[in-house]
């Protein structure tokens, strides 16, 4: 199957673009919101699984805690393809804005930029919770090592 390397097809009218544009912002949506709720249930799941291996100590915590590790980086890899799709989705609408009369997206994008130097994206501050959760581990795995052994 041959890829179309264009975006737009000959002879769109303004309304077929207009409703391309609309689905790709509803599913750029849809996938923020996914990702949102998956950290929820991340953050839901290491602080349980953070305090029980606190909580028995031993061997037991030590299984705890491998899976803890394990699942950090699985959440790091999922928020990392959720902003590879989603980047994608925004280029698309991007280049969707430019066939419109308004270039809403894009001229939001630029103000956020000009008005708060200090802006950073979302994945950037996002990203670094499974890195805290991840230290956290190694972080109690040594408390529990030490103490284990005095």
């Amino acid at each position: 199957m041959e890829q179309n390397k264009s975006l737009l097809n000959e002879n769109q009218t303004q309304q077929e673009i207009l409703n391309q544009y609309l689905l790709m912002v509803e599913e750029a949506r849809h996938i923020s919101d996914r990702r949102t709720n998956t950290n929820f249930c991340f953050i839901a799941f290491h602080l349980i699984c953070l305090s029980v291996a606190l909580i028995l100590g031993g061997f037991k915590a030590c299984v705890f805690i491998s899976v803890g590790l394990i699942l950090c980086i699985v959440w790091l890899e999922i928020l990392k393809k959720s902003k590879a799709v989603n980047s994608i989705k925004f280029e698309i609408i991007t280049q969707l804005e430019n066939s419109l009369s308004v270039n809403l997206f894009s001229y939001e994008w630029y103000l956020m930029q000009e008005k708060n130097k200090n802006f950073k994206l979302f994945f950037t501050i996002e990203s670094k919770m499974p890195i805290c959760f991840f230290v956290a581990y190694l972080f109690s795995f040594l408390v529990l090592t030490f103490f284990e052994r005095n």
